[in-house]
This record gives C-alpha cells, sequence and structure tokens, in this order.
C-alpha cells in the first residue's frame, strides 16, 4: 500500500477515536446515577473551587475541558491527516513529516492509554501508529 493509503487509515483510526471519546464524553458527563466512591468522587470534584489564572475553577470543569479537547484534538489530527495524504498521493516523499508526525503521536498516545486509561482507544492508537509507520516506511 502507498504511504497516502496508510495516512488516509490512520487517519480514518484517530477520527474514530475521537468519536468514540466524544460519545465516552458526553455519556460521561451525567453523574446523577453513580453510587459510592465514585459519587463521592465526582461531588468533591465538581465542589472544590480553585483560582486558576483569575478565573474560578472545578477539578470537574478541568476534566470535562480536557476530555472535550481531547475529543477536538483527536478529530482535527485525523481530519489534518485526511487533507495531507490528498494533497501529498502524488508525492509520497511530501508526506514523511505528516507521518512521523502521526506515528509519533499516536504510540504516544497509546501507551497513555494502556497505562492510564482503557483498552479500546489504546488498541485503535496502536494500530494507527502501525498504518502510519509503515506508510513511512513506504515514503523513503
Amino acid at each position: 500500500m502507498n504511504p497516502a493509503r496508510m495516512l488516509r487509515i490512520a487517519s480514518t483510526l484517530m477520527f474514530l477515536v475521537g468519536l468514540g471519546h466524544l460519545v465516552g464524553h458526553m455519556l460521561g458527563m451525567d453523574t446523577s446515577a453513580l453510587k459510592g466512591e465514585e459519587k463521592r468522587v465526582t461531588d468533591a470534584m465538581q465542589s472544590y473551587v480553585f483560582q486558576a489564572d483569575g478565573f474560578e475553577r472545578t477539578y470537574w470543569g478541568f476534566f470535562v475541558g480536557f476530555s472535550a479537547s481531547y475529543s477536538v484534538f483527536a478529530f482535527a489530527l485525523g481530519l489534518l491527516g485526511f487533507q495531507s495524504a490528498r494533497l501529498g498521493a502524488a508525492s509520497p516523499a511530501s508526506l514523511r513529516g505528516t507521518l512521523v508526525v502521526f506515528t509519533a503521536s499516536s504510540a504516544v498516545l497509546s501507551i497513555f492509554c494502556f497505562q492510564y486509561l482503557v483498552l479500546p482507544p489504546a488498541i485503535m492508537l496502536a494500530l494507527a501508529a502501525l498504518a502510519s509507520l509503515a506508510g513511512l516506511v513506504k515514503a523513503r
């Protein structure tokens, strides 16, 4: 497979990670059904107020903000990958830089997910890293 196709595959996987994260984000914001320890933790996150750059914030606000931001960044990286693949289809060597960024970011995010988060995005990100790495090898 050519580098542009491998980048499209990696971009699709990244876009799906963003979509999955957004769905999880939307479903996870309703804390009314939580019980026990989970309820106490989210209540503490929602009620502890502190100053951050002159604004009053909560840990829950940071959690929600980072969660939504991750979805946006995953979507954006996926879309940029598609655009790069389209523009670089005629010249595979021009895709090297994009493929390096895709390989490195997908691999690092996959490691973080394996270590700290959940398995489905870790697997998708690992597959995206492998697809972009295969494209990088082909772009030489």
